[in-house]
């Protein structure tokens, strides 16, 4: 039994350490993060509630292997996570005066996707065993990055009002990974 969980929790803690390393300028208090990360977890939880309520509201299609497969993932699994993950990104981080700086979005996002990973992964593995821990452990990269909050946060103006990100944009090609002035050169 440990053996499973650490297979299915060591891609996750590998993924937080390298995440929360990449906030170079103002780290994140480890409380907040560990808070994003609980509340990844609850969203899963509640993702289960609202799957079945999504599947009791939204008609299911004709009987096709197409139909089936896209309301399978789309209105079971996909609209009912995200939507979870945003009400928890919401009440957990949103109005936090730490959430000042163009990573934090990435950073507070990628931790509460992780959370979700990590209860999935588990609840996986339990039920396929360890040769599935192999494929489910490059499940969190995908965790990490395809939440569509992940950058849309991250680009939200300070929430302290500290620090003034009005007219300034991320930009991936500068030097430093903080705001920078928006230049278009296209």
């Amino acid at each position: 039994m440990l053996i499973v969980l650490s297979a299915s929790l060591l891609p996750v803690a590998v993924l937080l350490l390298y995440i929360y390393r990449r906030d170079t300028f103002q780290k994140e208090p480890f409380r907040l993060l560990a808070k994003a990360f609980f509340f990844g977890i609850l969203a899963a939880v509640l993702d289960t509630a609202v799957a079945s309520l999504f599947n009791y509201l939204v008609p299911q299609p004709p009987v096709s292997p197409l139909n089936d497969a896209l309301y399978t993932s789309l209105v079971l699994a996909a609209l009912p996570e995200e939507l979870c993950k945003l009400v928890m990104l919401y009440l957990c981080i949103w109005k936090s005066p730490f959430f000042d700086e163009y990573f934090d979005g990435v950073e507070y996002c990628a931790f509460l996707g992780l959370g979700f990973a990590a209860i999935e992964n588990v609840l996986y593995v339990l039920q396929g065993g360890l040769g599935l821990a192999v494929s489910r452990g490059l499940s969190p990269c995908r965790r990490t990055s395809s939440s569509p909050y992940s950058w849309a946060t991250s680009s939200r103006w300070p929430a302290s009002g500290t620090t003034s990100a009005r007219n300034t944009s991320f930009s991936p090609t500068s030097s430093r990974s903080s705001c920078t002035p928006y230049t278009t050169s296209y």
